[in-house]
């Protein structure tokens, strides 16, 4: 498992370099994170619409972002085995709503497809994996030669976790 670059900016790891390299960048400077794709061609950024400056501590498979803006939140980048990795949000102390608002900024050209709802998945009887219920799969306008199938990424929907540890599914 390739571990966490860094740069002048921010933490970095380059995904999928056997196919499609996917650049995917996190607590840059100008987004809490980012991936780009094609060399540049297409990116989706995410940040929280707040200052996400703070203290960031690195480990093998693990960033941590607490910012100073909101010290009862931190945001955690885990990679994963292969080609995926996760964000959280974790919360330290009860939030006041039950939505957490993550802004995205994306170039003209990058379409956002919802995939099955739980009620399409069960009428339609389609199999489906958990997490890709509500989630979107996002496809760049080009498709063909170094573009291949336009596939981007997919943004799976979140899993929650309490404190005791129970869990439900999240929607985007």
């Amino acid at each position: 498992m390739r571990e966490f670059q860094q740069d002048r900016s921010s933490y970095f790891l380059d995904q999928s370099t056997g196919d499609v390299p996917c650049r995917v960048r996190f607590a840059g400077s100008d987004s809490l994170m980012s991936l780009s794709k094609w060399n540049g061609a297409a990116s989706l950024s995410f940040a929280t619409g707040e200052d996400h400056r703070g203290k960031i501590a690195a480990e093998k498979n693990e960033i941590i972002l607490s910012p100073d803006a909101d010290a009862r939140t931190k945001h955690v980048f885990r990679k994963l085995d292969g080609e995926h990795f996760e964000y959280d949000v974790v919360l330290l102390a009860e939030p006041e709503t039950n939505q957490i608002t993550v802004s995205l900024d994306f170039p003209e050209g990058l379409e956002f497809f919802r995939q099955p709802s739980l009620e399409e998945v069960r009428r339609r009887g389609i199999r489906c994996p958990s997490e890709v219920i509500d989630s979107y799969a996002v496809y760049w306008k080009e498709r063909n030669g170094a573009f291949k199938t336009g596939k981007f990424c997919h943004i799976y929907r979140p899993r929650i976790y309490d404190a005791r540890g129970r869990s439900i599914w999240g929607r985007l």
